[in-house]
């Protein structure tokens, strides 16, 4: 059983474990989380120790990278937007990692452990939702209803998460000595799946799902027979699902074959229009490819060049690569990859299983960034800082730390 909270509970150790309990609240409606993280900027005011938690955020590898892009955003917003695009109210979406080095000023400690292992009891959660929901006539509560239906980008990060929860369990399977908790991991690992592959409504769940399993096979793949069952077991499923999961296999296939009309000219289905993003704002890019517009320009720029798409009334070019060149230009880029550079880079320095995981965590980041605006969007954004810290709190540029 996880002792969730430290036994000298005070008002020091408040914003430590609001963090313990966190992490289950990205299987509920979103304002749910944004609830309890308001309640640990608030205990993080009132536990004091200023000093030191500016001394955390000192001290961390993210430090001069996240401060980056805060100038360099700032100075786009101040000197190369328009004042038509108010710069200064899209400024914030580029400031995502400041919420993660608030979330690590509250140092390293025995909270990150349970942190995950709370994350894990939520994805377990959340896949017994999908499994139940399927066998039994639930009410059309908030609480349920991203599980039932495709409900926009609260659904798309379900299947997000539980992609990562997979992984995670994979790897806990993988660097478990206890044969019995190996097996236990195995299955939770199995049991996620299945929910992602066969309920999950968005393809990217598929995709976070497959690549990190791929990913942690590789990072720990020995001529064993561990290994070599793992794969099997993974391609197994993969096969499975492509037989018998007719949202699985009939999404791929309309996006392969949308891709493939789009190579050649032609016009993909609806599903697919976001590949109109590449042509307009590609537009953008090419005019401006080293400066940007400036922050916000996408926003008041792209329903004049797409004028009579879909996409035209959209918020964001489902991708993050997009965005960050056609508003911050190459610099812009520059910063977000310098940031991405030092969290695997801390995650190689850190104890194995702790610096896996943050090396799984940045590159669904990375990957997703591809088909969603990841950091735009704090719906996906915030609960991967919240997933980060877990593992990321307690690390300088010095040091190697354990969970």
């Amino acid at each position: 059983m996880i002792q969730l909270f430290n036994r000298n509970f005070g008002l020091k150790e408040l914003p430590s474990n609001i963090l313990v309990v966190l992490p289950i609240t990205l299987f509920f409606p979103i304002g749910v989380m944004y609830a309890v993280l308001g309640f640990f900027i608030l205990a993080l005011l009132l536990s004091g120790e200023y000093a030191l938690k500016l001394t955390n955020v000192r001290n961390s590898p993210l430090f001069f990278p996240a401060l980056a892009l805060l100038i360099l955003s700032l100075f786009s917003s101040l000197f190369i937007s328009d004042s038509g695009y108010h710069p200064f109210e899209h400024l914030l979406h580029y400031q995502i990692y400041f919420v993660l080095l608030m979330l690590i000023s509250v140092g390293g400690g025995g909270w990150q452990k349970k942190s995950i292992d709370v994350f894990l009891v939520g994805a377990v959660y959340g896949t017994s939702i999908f499994f139940l929901t399927r066998i039994f006539a639930f009410p059309n509560w908030t609480i349920f209803r991203n599980y039932i239906s495709y409900e926009g980008n609260k659904s798309v990060s379900l299947g997000i998460f539980l992609g990562i929860a997979a992984a995670i369990s994979l790897l806990y399977s993988l660097h478990e000595n206890n044969k019995n908790n190996k097996i236990i991991y195995g299955l939770i690992y199995i049991y996620i799946s299945i929910a992602v592959l066969f309920f999950a409504k968005t393809r990217s769940g598929h995709v976070a799902l497959i690549s990190l399993s791929l990913l942690v096979i590789a990072m720990n793949f020995k001529f064993r027979r561990s290994s070599f069952i793992l794969s099997i077991i993974l391609a197994i499923l993969l096969a499975v699902s492509w037989q018998s999961s007719t949202l699985f296999k009939d999404r791929t296939t309309r996006l392969v074959n949308d891709l493939i009309v789009f190579s050649k000219g032609g016009t993909p289905s609806m599903e697919a229009a976001r590949l109109e993003f590449f042509v307009h704002t590609g537009e953008m890019i090419s005019e401006k490819p080293i400066t940007g517009h400036g922050v916000g320009a996408w926003r008041a720029q792209y329903p004049d060049r797409a004028r009579g798409l879909i996409t035209a009334e959209m918020s964001a070019p489902h991708n993050d690569y997009l965005l960050y060149w056609a508003e911050l230009g190459i610099p812009g880029l520059l910063a977000l990859w310098w940031i991405w550079f030092s969290l695997i880079r801390s995650g190689r320095n850190f104890h194995n299983l702790q610096g896996q995981i943050l090396i799984t965590l940045t590159t669904v980041t990375i990957i997703g960034g591809l088909t969603n605006t990841i950091l735009r969007d704090w719906r996906f954004g915030v609960p991967i800082m919240i997933l980060t810290a877990a593992v990321f709190a307690g690390g300088t540029n010095k040091s190697k730390v354990t969970i």
